[in-house]
């Protein structure tokens, strides 16, 4: 579940919807399980599974191109989403402690970055930054390190919102519970979408 609705919510925050507002939330299910899940490859498989879906959407003009060759892609794309819970949740289990607003966003850049740039010389498509490529905002952030810093800001709020549920529930003495994380994912969800519109509207 926590697989598809990242896979739901970063397809939908990409044209033809533009719900980009979503993208900000989109890395949160994926936290919330490496952060919980006590086999991290079986729930980096499962993610893999559901990731595979939304890379066939996003290129699936490429059968007229290579048919053969757009299985191979959509497999390898959706390694990267695995990769990421997998290290995520090795790092989690051995530095309980360390901030995931820190921890999150530079584990999905440093992934980011090895697609973009250095393996099979780089396939920087469709990162989670892009859906805010007209949002003139995050343009100055961009000038300044380049397209992988506004990943990392997009993410952060996902590590933050995990920091916030574990940190409530510390305070209220119980076991940790996921409710924090997911209330600012439902706000997350209902508030960016509305967003999206109206800067499309502007936009256009």
């Amino acid at each position: 579940l926590p697989g598809l609705a990242h896979a739901a919510m970063l397809a939908l925050a990409f044209p033809p919807v533009s719900a980009w507002g979503l993208a900000f939330a989109s890395v949160l299910p994926l936290v919330w399980l490496a952060t919980r899940t006590e086999r991290g490859g079986r729930s980096a498989l499962a993610v893999m599974i559901c990731a595979a879906p939304m890379w066939w959407a996003h290129h699936r003009w490429i059968v007229d191109i290579s048919a053969m060759g757009l299985p191979a892609l959509v497999g390898y794309l959706s390694i990267w989403q695995g990769l990421f819970v997998w290290m995520l949740s090795a790092i989690t289990r051995r530095l309980p402690r360390a901030p995931l607003w820190i921890v999150a966003p530079t584990v999905w850049v440093a992934l980011e970055t090895l697609r973009g740039e250095v393996v099979w010389q780089g396939y920087a498509w469709y990162l989670v930054a892009h859906p805010t490529i007209d949002w003139t905002g995050f343009a100055a952030f961009a000038s300044v390190a380049g397209v992988y810093l506004v990943s990392w800001i997009v993410v952060a709020p996902s590590g933050l919102a995990m920091d916030a549920a574990h940190w409530l529930a510390t305070v209220r003495e119980g076991p940790a519970r996921p409710w924090g994380a997911w209330v600012v994912f439902g706000l997350a969800t209902v508030i960016g979408a509305p967003v999206s519109t109206t800067h499309a509207v502007v936009g256009g």
